[in-house]
């Protein structure tokens, strides 16, 4: 859960600044998006359920609909979000960045350099004097957007949750934790047992591993290059084989001179830490 609440803090900081890419896509962009998006749904494979956890199937959702009554990943959603975005928000620039001042008045990256701070301030009043309402506009509808889609995950979240509690609890085991949910402090601790980790004791224990997380993902990349160095390289047009030049210029639809030419230009060997969905 968590992890779900990092991932959407950080979509929803790209959203929130300034020209984000995702306003830039077009139509080959959606259409990628809308391919990895059905390879996600597809993800995961499950088995179907036996006949024994069928029988415990209702019973198992009615005690999640006590650990996940409606609204619930909403309510985390809002909770969880102000909560982190606030203080990212503050941290933000209340001016616009030099770059940005420069490419609207036409002029080459670092041309502001010498201006003092207060010239700046009076450019970017000048130039957006609403700027740092902005990133406020884009979060909050972030925000609306993410608790929407939040909501439509809702009833697919719980049902699966259900099917997992029928796989994994005995009927004997369900039946204790109805029992417990339907006494006041059971109920309670139903109701409270997924918002708590919304809750800021919870964000700011997790946020102390950090620099920790930071530091293990910080040789990330050259991590993977090595990693991937002890596979051989792509193949060149000089490693092809007759018969597989040809074929390969087939599926392109190009000539083998042309192969040649764009497998020489590196134009079929994009690095694979580069390559998107």
């Amino acid at each position: 859960m968590r992890k779900l609440i990092a991932a959407m803090a950080a979509s929803a900081m790209l959203v929130a600044a300034p020209a984000p890419a995702w306003a830039q896509m077009d139509g080959e962009d959606s259409a990628r998006m809308d391919k990895f998006a059905g390879m996600m749904a597809n993800l995961f494979e499950t088995e179907p359920l036996t006949e024994e956890e069928q029988a415990r199937l209702p019973l198992a959702s009615s005690v999640v609909l006590k650990v996940m009554p409606d609204g619930t990943y909403a309510r985390m959603m809002e909770e969880s979000m102000t909560g982190m975005l606030e203080p990212l928000m503050s941290m933000m620039p209340a001016t616009m960045p030099a770059g940005e001042m420069e490419a609207a008045l036409g002029m080459h990256a670092g041309s502001l350099e010498g201006y003092s701070e207060e010239e700046l301030a009076e450019l970017s009043e000048l130039l957006d004097p609403v700027y740092p309402q902005r990133g406020r506009a884009a979060m909050d509808f972030t925000m609306s957007r993410m608790t929407s889609a939040m909501k439509q995950m809702e009833p697919g979240m719980r049902e699966g949750l259900a099917r997992a509690y029928a796989k994994r609890f005995s009927r004997q085991e369900l039946q204790d934790v109805a029992a417990f949910f339907a006494t006041p402090s059971g109920a309670r601790y139903a109701t409270e047992s997924m918002l708590v980790f919304a809750d800021p004791e919870v964000m700011a224990g997790a946020m102390q591993a950090m620099p920790l997380i930071l530091g293990e993902m910080g040789d990330l990349e050259q991590g993977a290059k090595q990693a991937m160095a002890q596979l051989p390289p792509p193949r060149t047009f000089a490693d092809l084989a007759a018969q597989e030049r040809a074929r390969l210029a087939a599926l392109l639809g190009i000539g083998e001179v042309e192969l040649e030419r764009r497998m020489s230009a590196g134009e079929f060997h994009k690095p694979a830490l580069e390559m998107v969905p």
